[in-house]
């Protein structure tokens, strides 16, 4: 998508990865180390020399959207959940994140979705904005009104 300028050529697409893309905030430094063609001698392959018209972290940090719930298993949801919410805050922008848009399907019980969503608050001004849904009308323009008098929606802190 980003190499063969897919979201060079539609700027208005908008990509939701759901669990942090697989973690991608782990892998960054990799996936972006790879860029350097002509140091790993793959320049001169019409294939792997394509590039996009930004730099490559420009579409990691301002053209994607990554959901941040959806790791912890219907055990302690709370505990698991929060911990790979704040990592995942603090490898990629709070700009590109959303929380639960599928989630959290495997936690059972409205007591341990509760516990998760309060422990993603607990975890400051980011974990509150997330978890409130900052960002989510990025994706769906008209949320606030689709919501009506139910709608929450949070603001990213500056």
């Amino acid at each position: 998508m980003i190499n063969c300028r897919l979201l060079d050529d539609l700027p208005s697409l908008k990509i939701l990865f759901s669990h942090f893309a697989g973690g991608i905030g782990r892998y960054r430094g990799r996936i972006c180390g790879f860029q350097a063609r002509e140091q790993f001698g793959t320049a001169q392959l019409p294939r792997h020399n394509r590039r996009p018209r930004q730099p490559f972290e420009h579409y990691l940090d301002q053209r994607l959207y990554y959901d941040v719930a959806g790791w912890a298993g219907p055990d302690r949801a709370a505990e698991y959940g929060e911990h790979w919410v704040r990592f995942g805050l603090q490898e990629l922008p709070l700009s590109q994140l959303v929380f639960a848009t599928d989630y959290p399907q495997a936690v059972r019980e409205p007591s341990q979705v509760a516990a998760y969503v309060e422990a993603v608050r607990g975890l400051g001004d980011s974990g509150r904005a997330v978890a409130d849904g900052a960002n989510a009308e990025k994706l769906i323009p008209d949320l606030k009104r689709r919501l009506g008098p139910r709608a929450r929606v949070g603001k990213v802190p500056a």
